[in-house]
């Protein structure tokens, strides 16, 4: 992890060719996006970093299901920016994550709690039914395409490489944005499963289970550390050069994790995704099987497995 500092010298060191070519921005461009991003440097400090993570979290989230209207990940986002970049300004890894994550989950707990107390109701989730009704295709047939091989591998380094591009051009915004917008569709998925569970909290495990939680927290450090990079390359103000062991050991757990492999239809985590969702009234069949009289309202399907 890099040395805390607590700021930087207000001299700045020759700017780079460019930052993003053909751009290399004038000396009082640079002065002013270092200033904003060390604005929010006061808030961060010891038990204020959390707590406003919370608060840039969970309070859009909040309005934006009180009030049936979207736009809440990009205003989380808006407002998460300042303090995350104001803890990549001070080179402060740990506290930067510890403000990104305690922002994603304020808001990972209020997605959840309106998707389980109102399954069904999504307007102001984008695309967040149409991903529940894919995980039930996959719940109910226990295949997917998207877990074979030759669909995964290209699809997760072309997702690595477009987050370090984003990452980077945005300073992090379009990151979170999109770290917003993807738990919020694993998250109304899981309260989804779980409202329809005998048992709720088998069911969150499996839903998030430990593929997801690797992933996520390897881009938390991805993420801090492309940022870092963009803004030293913006403002040309001096950083020690950062490990890449934390980064490249925390995001490579996630993505070589063996959870995500190709799964049949017979296989032990499809079958136990399936055992808590339909509770009661399965019925067996002669050829056999069993019919959930329940699969139908319950996912849109009916399906023997």
């Amino acid at each position: 992890m890099t040395p805390s500092r607590e700021r930087l010298p207000e001299s700045l060191a020759p700017a780079p060719a460019c930052w993003i070519w053909p751009l290399r921005p004038a000396d009082g461009v640079r002065r002013r996006v270092l200033a904003w991003a060390g604005a929010a440097e006061p808030l961060v400090e010891g038990w204020r970093g959390p707590a406003a993570g919370i608060l840039a979290g969970a309070l859009p989230a909040l309005a934006s299901l009180a009030l049936d209207a979207r736009g809440h990940q990009e205003l989380a986002a808006t407002l998460l920016l300042p303090l995350f970049l104001a803890c990549v300004r001070r080179d402060d890894q740990l506290r930067g994550l510890g403000v990104l994550g305690a922002a994603f989950l304020a808001h990972a707990l209020v997605v959840f709690a309106w998707g389980y107390a109102n399954p069904g109701s999504a307007r102001v989730l984008p695309g967040a039914e149409a991903y529940w009704q894919k995980q039930c295709a996959w719940i109910l047939s226990g295949w997917d395409p998207e877990y074979d091989a030759g669909y995964w591998i290209p699809a997760h380094l072309a997702l690595a490489a477009c987050h370090v591009l984003y990452t980077y051009a945005s300073l992090g915004w379009l990151t979170l944005q999109q770290g917003f917008l993807q738990t919020d569709l694993m998250n109304y998925y899981v309260a989804r499963l779980a409202h329809g569970s005998f048992d709720g909290l088998v069911s969150v495990g499996l839903g998030w289970h430990l593929w997801s939680l690797l992933r996520g927290a390897g881009f938390l450090f991805l993420t801090f550390e492309v940022a870092s990079l963009s803004l030293e390359r913006l403002t040309g103000a001096p950083s020690p050069p950062p490990p890449a062991a934390p980064a490249a050991g925390a995001w490579g757990s996630g993505f070589f994790s063996p959870t995500p492999w190709p799964r049949p239809a017979s296989s032990p985590p499809s079958g136990m995704a399936c055992t808590p969702i339909w509770p009661g009234r399965v019925q067996p069949e002669p050829s056999g099987g069993v019919q959930s009289a329940r699969s139908a309202s319950f996912c849109g399907h009916s399906q023997r497995y």
